[in-house]
């Protein structure tokens, strides 16, 4: 039987043997310290996080000693403007999920080494929620054997409408508004 760690748990399990440095700490990010031979390995979490953030060894100099002060201020303002980056890009895609209506075509972009294009039109939208039904793709120009320009068709595919709350289809995979124009895309023979 598989037994999983709770967040506290997991946390422990990354700080054991650290120093918690408090007088390092702002704005809900925590550092922890422990020194080596070598060092000293400093890594820091942001709020709950259960597994840390950034973890970083400072090298000693040729005196021995770590000078840590300067390092860690601008590692602060590094981990902050990301972790603000994070929340701002978040309520931008809230925000676009709120301005998508019904009629509203979307399409996704995706693939490793060809890229695939998948189009889908909102049938309907209730608050956060939008049910979406795959459209057939119409190949409008050809660069090559493996690649080309393709626009929506107006017929759907065989698969079943879907409902979803974000823009977030798969971990490789976000909706976007389509603009209207042909969209490249490419693959294998």
């Amino acid at each position: 039987m598989k037994t999983f760690l709770t967040p506290l748990q997991t946390k422990s399990m990354y700080t054991s043997g650290y120093h918690r440095m408090t007088e390092w700490e702002c704005d809900g990010v925590e550092f922890y310290a422990k020194e080596k031979e070598n060092g000293m390995v400093v890594q820091a979490f942001i709020g709950k996080q259960s597994k840390p953030c950034w973890r970083y060894l400072y090298p000693k100099t040729e005196s021995g000693s770590v000078n840590l002060n300067k390092r860690i201020e601008s590692t602060k303002k590094s981990i902050l403007a990301r972790a603000l980056s994070k929340i701002e890009s978040k309520k931008e895609r809230k925000n676009e999920i709120e301005n998508i209506k019904a009629g509203d075509i979307l399409y996704t972009s995706w693939g490793y080494e060809q890229t695939n294009i998948d189009f889908y039109k909102v049938l309907d939208k209730k608050g956060r929620t939008i049910v979406l039904q795959e459209l057939q793709k119409q190949m409008t120009e050809a660069n090559s054997s493996m690649s080309g320009y393709v626009i929506p068709r107006e017929t759907f595919t065989d698969r079943e409408p879907f409902t979803t709350r974000t823009l977030k289809l798969s971990s490789y995979s976000w909706l976007s508004p389509w603009d209207g124009k042909r969209q490249y895309c490419s693959w294998y023979a």
